[in-house]
């Protein structure tokens, strides 16, 4: 197969600055409208952080098992410096915005004053170069630089103190795997010879020992997922009841909490969580539509740990 001209290379080298460039300005763009909706919001409902709390608990309480691993790494987040995760993701953010701002600004220069804007008097490629120069003289790398490194550091620990914890999950899986494997070669690996043809036979005994170690780790994650299931939900139900608390202090409603109504409700809620989780019926369509971005978060998340 030949190699790419050089045309073709000057092809695919602006058509990546383009993508690239589109999507960092969408991020801003997206960033920008969710920070102007949380403000508004804030400013209408004082109550707000609260009832994040209160959300956050009841999908902690069911569907923490589910999505054990992308909550392990919140929690993993939280215990390895969650407050510079957020500074340093508002300093790219700042960055990005600076560098959009001025994008939009020099999309409406008209140096020559002839009621057009120059962006629109230059080629597609020329345009795209202009916009190109300006997003990057607009962005301090050393700014940049520092905040992605403290992002990836942050997010090494958290990985590290998560799969150290799964490691204990495959190792008692192992472990499980070890003890099976021996009845299993006693009593199947006969009746396997059996079936073989006799070629295969030697590669019967590593066949029933991978067999085993995908039975004892599938059970190891099996018994970890109930033990995240009961651990989530009450975690999801503690904070359910704090902000509940919180809400009544402030709104001089005491006595809602003065009795043991606000613990029968956590516990109520705890107990249909992991009822829900381990023995209930799965979740609807809408459901995991709603979910989804979760799903994609526990699926990359899970690959990289066991990476």
């Amino acid at each position: 197969m030949a190699p790419p001209s050089n045309n073709q290379q000057q092809v695919l080298y602006d058509k990546a600055r383009e993508v690239a460039l589109k999507a960092m300005l969408q991020v801003e763009s997206l960033s920008a409208k969710a920070t102007n909706k949380y403000k508004s919001v804030r400013e209408s409902n004082e109550n707000i952080d609260e009832h994040c709390g209160i959300a956050f608990g009841i999908i902690l309480t069911l569907f923490g098992g589910q999505f054990a691993t992308t909550f392990a790494f919140v929690e993993a987040f939280q215990q390895t410096g969650f407050r510079e995760l957020v500074e340093n993701g508002r300093i790219i953010n700042d960055q990005l915005h600076a560098a959009t701002s001025a994008v939009k600004s020099d999309e409406a220069v008209d140096e020559d004053r002839d009621g057009t804007p120059d962006i629109q008097t230059l080629s597609q490629r020329e345009a795209l170069e202009r916009r190109f120069q300006v997003f990057v003289r607009n962005v301090d790398p050393e700014i940049v630089q520092r905040a992605l490194s403290a992002l990836w550091i942050s997010f090494l620990s958290a990985s590290a103190a998560v799969k150290l914890k799964f490691a204990k999950v495959i190792a008692l899986g192992a472990s499980v795997g070890e003890f099976l494997e021996r009845p299993l070669q006693k009593y199947l690996l006969p009746r396997l010879l059996q079936l073989l043809d006799p070629k295969y036979h030697r590669w019967a005994p590593s066949m029933i020992g991978y067999l085993c170690r995908i039975i004892g780790v599938s059970i190891a994650f099996r018994l970890n997922r109930v033990l995240a299931t009961i651990a989530t939900a009450i975690r999801g139900g503690d904070m359910i009841l704090r902000n509940i608390n919180a809400i009544s202090v402030k709104k001089n409603l005491q006595f809602l909490t003065d009795g043991p109504a606000d613990e029968m409700l956590a516990l109520s809620v705890v107990g249909a969580g992991v009822y829900a989780q381990l023995f209930g019926p799965q979740s609807s369509m809408l459901l995991r539509l709603v979910l989804f971005p979760l799903a994609i978060s526990e699926s990359i998340l899970t690959l990289w740990v066991a990476s």
